[in-house]
């Protein structure tokens, strides 16, 4: 930076008006996570390890899967998303056979939630994608990740077919 120059004018005023308060910063060390050394560890970080929330329902309330997901059918997919999301958010919706969602022909089975509140590297979310294929192999999965600005996506893999939406606040 030299003074004069707008990258530097931009950075005194950034100090001045922006930085001149005490301000939380979230950092995240991509190349070793696990080392809490390095610059930062002279101003006293407060650091806080992330741990997955797994957790398991026995009897849920599954919705009638299309065979082959019309794309143009939004009625449908709708209340697939809202399934979708009512299970993950730990709904006692979905759970028994009481739901909403119940038909006289719906069927309850076990459903795991896997739950990851903080960064994501893109490599971590191949390092839980691939498995979750492999696992399910023909059976249905689903992901929803939210970003800091909002915007959401879900996917959700049933046999052959994936659908993927995609929703802002």
């Amino acid at each position: 930076m030299v003074s004069g120059k707008p990258g530097f004018d931009r950075l005194v005023w950034a100090c001045r008006n922006v930085l001149n308060r005490s301000v939380a910063w979230l950092v995240y060390n991509s190349k070793s996570p696990g080392d809490f050394s390095g610059p930062i560890s002279s101003h006293q970080p407060s650091i806080r390890a992330i741990e997955p929330q797994i957790s398991h329902t026995k009897a849920c309330t599954m919705p009638a899967w299309p065979r082959v997901p019309d794309e143009r059918d939004f009625d449908e997919n709708t209340e697939l998303l809202e399934w979708v999301s009512l299970v993950a958010s730990g709904s006692l919706r979905i759970q028994g056979p009481a739901s909403d969602h119940a038909t006289p022909e719906a069927e309850t089975a076990g459903v795991s939630t896997f739950r990851w509140h903080g960064f994501i590297p893109s490599s971590f979310v191949i390092d839980i994608l691939l498995p979750a294929l492999q696992v399910c192999s023909d059976d249905w999965f689903a992901t929803i990740a939210t970003s800091f600005d909002g915007s959401a996506y879900a996917t959700m893999k049933s046999g052959d077919h994936a659908m993927v939406w995609e929703y802002m606040d």
